[in-house]
């Protein structure tokens, strides 16, 4: 697995966004001081990470978050209630254990934590199929084989391919697991025209078993958003 990951800064609210395929030795040398542009934020704290199957999925999130605006400020967000009164943020594990607390003592029970963990999944599921429609589109612009490149969808898969889905020149398949499936866009063969990454408008709804959906908008203008 490759990770995407947040560290929050005891000095002046710090926030670094990196990637790497062992969180636990990255957080290691950012505190042995062996990043120089991380050095003088140091102690550093793990806020945050995004799991992916494979480093290039990992490393275009890593590059959508640093240079676009909005996907930060929806990074933020969504991390905001993590991050304490004095701006350090808390461990996952610190986060982990309140949760569990909270669920005993209020007596939520497994159905519920089932749901919340399914609105999870959901949520994880709907970036990486924007990744990997990302990646599609990335490699259509950079004329990648001198082919466009786009994403076929299946109700539990989706496929990563080059030129045209009847004939592709290579494929690469991601299966979505825990009660997640593609309920709208099961068939839809999404291409990303080469050069300029434009396509045809397309909406793809992911249903969780709890009936909580997502849905992906790809315009024809290339822009893709959850919704």
């Amino acid at each position: 697995m490759y990770y995407v990951y947040v560290l929050i800064g005891n000095k002046n609210d710090q926030m670094y966004i990196g990637s790497t395929s062992n969180l636990e030795r990255r957080l290691r040398e950012h505190n042995n001081g062996h990043e120089i542009s991380t050095k003088k934020y140091m102690p550093w704290k793990l806020q945050y990470y995004e799991a992916y199957k494979t480093e290039e999925l990992a490393r275009v999130r890593e590059k959508n978050l640093k240079q676009h605006g909005n996907a930060k400020r929806e990074l933020k967000k969504r991390i905001g209630l993590a991050i304490n009164k004095s701006g350090v943020g808390f461990t996952l594990l610190e986060v982990l254990v309140v949760m569990t607390i909270v669920f005993v003592l209020f007596g939520i029970g497994l159905p519920l934590y089932n749901s919340v963990r399914e609105n999870i999944a959901l949520k994880n599921y709907s970036y990486e199929i924007v990744n990997a429609l990302r990646l599609a589109q990335n490699r259509a612009i950079t004329s990648q084989d001198g082919t466009n490149h786009g994403v076929y969808f299946y109700n539990k898969d989706y496929v990563l391919f080059g030129n045209q889905w009847s004939s592709p020149t290579y494929t690469k398949p991601y299966h979505i697991n825990n009660g997640i499936q593609i309920t709208n866009g099961v068939g839809s063969e999404i291409i990303f025209n080469r050069l300029d990454g434009t396509t045809n408008d397309q909406l793809i709804v992911i249903t969780a078993s709890n009936g909580n959906q997502r849905t992906i908008k790809i315009e024809s203008t290339g822009s893709i958003s959850i919704l």
